[in-house]
């Protein structure tokens, strides 16, 4: 959206940054560690799930509106995610959220985002959750918000030279 307006480079990116950090986005990394802090055991797990879904509560990481078959990243993740919480002596974390992810599949047929993958690993770091949108840009920035800048001035470039329109630039 800042993109669109040809606004420049530092307005697109805090404002990415900002979109980033809400809940049901970047910031749902946050909310999934605060639901499995939560949570606690595996045995919660299941009926945490059941209850939510009682409630019509959300479940944090779950459920993607693009990706309706399952974000693929998610897939990879999920698999490094047992490896590393084994690694590092936490398996629960992975065992909870699995058992999140498999009830959610029989019960409403929704799939886990990627991004609920990363705090079962991330805990262990000793970040505060508050943090952790903070950490989502980084890997996106080169080639989502800087290159969507650049492509939009690029089209808004051309478009003035070809049709020498004044409004476009």
């Amino acid at each position: 959206m800042t993109t669109s307006s040809l606004s420049d480079l530092h307005s697109a990116v805090v404002s990415a940054i900002g979109a980033l950090k809400g809940p049901l986005h970047g910031g749902a990394n946050e909310q999934v560690i605060l639901m499995l802090k939560k949570i606690g055991t595996l045995e919660k797990a299941q009926q945490f799930v059941k209850d939510a879904l009682s409630a019509k509560e959300k479940v944090m990481g779950i459920g993607h509106r693009v990706y309706k078959n399952g974000d693929p990243r998610a897939a990879i993740l999920r698999k490094v995610s047992e490896k590393l919480t084994q690694e590092i002596g936490e398996p629960h974390w992975y065992k909870i959220s699995a058992l999140i992810d498999d009830t959610m599949y029989k019960e409403k047929g929704l799939m886990p985002k990627w991004i609920s993958i990363p705090p079962r690993f991330i805990m262990r770091w000793g970040f505060r959750p508050i943090f952790l949108p903070q950490f989502l840009p980084c890997p996106e920035l080169p080639d989502g918000a800087l290159m969507q800048w650049s492509n939009t001035l690029t089209i808004a470039f051309i478009a003035h030279e070809v049709a020498g329109s004044e409004e476009v630039v």
